[in-house]
């Protein structure tokens, strides 16, 4: 028997202004993570190559004064979790593994990353696709979080959701609601523990 509690995943990398087809317009919960091997190309120079390796790890996957989730935070200046390789790492890659095939096999290592890739967002929605769509096109804060203050981009990110089985879906719009603040805030806190900072 398959189980209902069932996320999907979906990549962004051919990204418009609304929800992908496959996202349904019932109750839900929804995660943006990132993709850890997202501008990595294997054709540049080695040494561009071990430039764009070292600009994935240091960037922030949350910023903590927006109230908002990450695995890695930042205070002001101070950047908590990521860095660069050592310069001895550098070397090695630069020296011993620089062929184009050694590149696809570093990228295609880091893509294996992805499934326990730092999460961005954790949401909920009575619309899954409404609210996915509203977030697309930037009529709510999380675009511009994910632009300005993460230096990412839409096709940066996966997006994952759970559709809310039919059967704990209520009548009252109300009670749905308030199960899916509980269900998101159990997310939030089992996914992203540095960086939540939200009431509930």
């Amino acid at each position: 028997m398959t189980s209902q509690w069932k996320w999907s995943d979906i990549d962004l990398s051919e990204c418009s202004s609304t929800a992908p087809s496959e996202v349904p317009d019932t109750a839900g919960i929804y995660i943006w993570r990132v993709k850890v091997g997202a501008d990595l190309d294997p054709y540049v120079t080695t040494s561009d190559f071990i430039k764009l390796l070292q600009e994935q790890l240091e960037r922030p996957t949350g910023v903590l004064p927006k109230s908002l989730l990450g695995t890695t935070v930042q205070i002001g200046e101070i950047a908590i979790g990521g860095g660069k390789l050592s310069p001895e790492k550098t070397d090695f890659i630069s020296e011993q593994y620089g062929t184009h095939q050694s590149r696809t096999n570093m990228m295609k290592f880091c893509q294996t990353l992805d499934q326990f890739a730092p999460v961005v967002y954790v949401g909920k929605s009575l619309n899954l696709k409404t609210r996915i769509s509203q977030h697309l096109q930037g009529q709510t804060d999380l675009k511009d979080y994910v632009y300005s203050a993460l230096h990412r981009q839409w096709k940066d990110l996966y997006l994952s959701y759970l559709e809310l089985p039919k059967d704990h879906v209520s009548e009252d719009q109300e009670v749905t609601n308030r199960l899916l603040g509980v269900l998101e805030m159990v997310a939030q806190l089992a996914l992203a523990p540095h960086g939540v900072k939200r009431k509930g």
